[in-house]
């Protein structure tokens, strides 16, 4: 269990976290041991919350490639999806769990959810370890970063060194009528050193749940920066054509991961958003078009038929 005394690791306040960033979701798969699904309440398997079958929860996004606010994460349709920390309100979860990385970024970025989440509490701590054997820490606090899975209104109001978002699922229950998952995103103060290790650690006692379903890491620059100028665009151009021919096959997914390869070949080419956005209205995937379109024009606001596409999502998600 991560020590009360230690402290949160400050972070500019002023930092753009999403601003051209490239975004890397993590393979953390192997160790998911929960679902959405649960069978019996508090038997500490099933759902990582473990509420039984009449708390069954409905956070399925429609493809690999999840959204939450402006980070993508990779998620598991079916199966195990999730591993669950400790906590003194059910049975089994896992006091840390380590997600191993070896690389370099600008913002950690991780997917959550949270039940019997009270105000205050320290519900879970994120320590970011690197090569060097420093480390630094960021704290989940309910009020603060961290809200419950069920709450009518998540607040972040009071939040300082990290930025949380949230994506809403309906439920069906009469007095829980959305779930919630979330996306908590953390500007690394070391972007020059490699991170060796996420670590997950269970919070304070009686804190709550948590459920991890994903971590992305966030840089500035692709991958591809370092290459020539014509050897990007050369690249670029035979992703977008392996994007099409998979489009016209409807592997939209392919298709989907093929542009987002383009984009970060040559950023400058903000068409392939509307492209990417294109194969999610197709899919009826309006938050994530929403935000594709939200993400083009970020890189570029002088395109007024992108404003009429965002205008088009927020009326399809009921939004003004």
């Amino acid at each position: 269990r991560a020590d009360l005394k230690r402290r949160p690791t400050s972070v500019p306040r002023n930092i753009q976290f999403f601003t051209l960033t490239f975004f890397t979701p993590l393979d953390i798969s192997s160790l998911f041991d929960r679902t959405l699904d649960d069978e019996k309440d508090n038997d500490g398997v099933g759902s990582w919350n473990d509420q039984g079958p009449g708390q069954r929860l409905t956070m399925r996004f429609a493809h690999p490639l999840g959204w939450v606010g402006k980070v993508p994460y990779r998620v598991e349709k079916d199966g195990p999806c999730a591993f669950a920390l400790a906590t003194e309100h059910r049975k089994g979860g896992r006091s840390n769990v380590v997600v191993r990385v070896n690389a370099k970024a600008d913002t950690v970025n991780w997917l959550f959810s949270s039940a019997w989440t009270s105000r205050g509490k320290r519900h879970y701590t994120v320590c970011v370890r690197y090569a060097d054997g420093t480390e630094s820490v960021v704290h989940g606090r309910g009020g603060v970063n961290v809200s419950d899975c069920f709450a009518p209104k998540p607040d972040f109001s009071e939040e300082l060194d990290t930025v949380t978002d949230f994506r809403s699922f309906p439920h069906p229950h009469k007095v829980f009528p959305v779930a919630h998952v979330f996306s908590t995103s953390w500007a690394n103060p070391h972007p020059e050193k490699t991170i060796a290790s996420v670590v997950f650690e269970r919070g304070e006692d009686r804190c709550a749940v948590i459920g991890v379903f994903g971590v992305t890491l966030g840089t500035k620059t692709s991958e591809y920066a370092k290459l020539p100028k014509s050897e990007r665009e050369k690249l670029h151009d035979r992703l977008v054509a392996e994007a099409s021919a998979a489009q016209k096959e409807n592997r939209l997914e392919d298709a989907i991961a093929a542009y987002e390869k383009a984009i970060r070949a040559v950023p400058e080419r903000v068409w392939v958003y509307r492209s990417i956005g294109g194969i999610y209205e197709a899919m009826k995937d309006w938050d994530a078009a929403l935000t594709t379109y939200r993400r083009s024009l970020e890189a570029d606001y002088n395109q007024p038929d992108v404003w009429e596409a965002e205008k088009r999502m927020l009326k399809k998600l009921g939004r003004k």
